[in-house]
């Protein structure tokens, strides 16, 4: 699991790296714009825990009907949360980020970077859940190695999206959202098994 969110460090800094590599101004735009999205999806940062912390009672119960139903409720809140998370975020992100920032530039850009992310968070939500429930069930390694390709897919897709197809910011924060989709996919797809 350490290794996991070593591995998830480093994919937070290559996305500031590409960031500094397109301009002084999309790198600040995109701290200014990640401290506004972890505000928002604190909402739904403790659904993993959470869903690992009633995932596991039933473990010890071997109550696999109850297990299904929590991860089926889990589901349920996360995407109401996600919902909610697109709703104040196009409410109130902007104005976040222009307290932020008197910089025009800056704004934009971390609007561009944003605005995806905001759209994309139910990808969040849906990994968060299925690592947790796969945590509770004893894997960690399902999750740790979603979290090293996740940073090796993150450097390509980064170079490909901001660079070769020339979306800037907005390249960073896709290709956070299909890594994190993906992710998702595959871990739940790992928990039918």
């Amino acid at each position: 699991a350490s290794i996991g969110m070593f591995f998830n460090t480093l994919y937070n800094l290559t996305d500031n790296w590409f960031a500094g590599q397109i301009s002084d101004n999309a790198l600040v735009g995109l701290s200014f714009s990640s401290i506004v999205f972890f505000l928002f999806i604190g909402l739904i940062a403790g659904l993993q825990n959470g869903t690992a912390v009633m995932v596991a009672s039933e473990v010890s119960h071997k109550n696999t009907s109850s297990i299904k139903k929590i991860i089926d409720n889990a589901i349920g809140v996360g995407l109401v949360f996600s919902c909610l998370i697109i709703v104040l975020g196009f409410m109130f992100a902007r104005d976040a980020l222009n307290w932020l920032s008197n910089e025009t530039e800056t704004v934009v850009l971390a609007w561009d970077y944003i605005v995806i992310l905001l759209v994309g968070n139910v990808a969040f939500s849906m990994n968060g859940i299925a690592a947790g429930v796969l945590m509770a069930l004893g894997d960690t390694k399902t999750n740790r190695n979603t979290l090293i390709i996740g940073f090796f897919a993150n450097i390509l897709l980064n170079a490909l999206f901001t660079f070769g197809f020339g979306f800037g910011v907005a390249g960073l924060a896709l290709a956070t959202v299909i890594i994190k989709s993906v992710s998702a996919f595959y871990l739940f797809h790992t928990l039918k098994e």
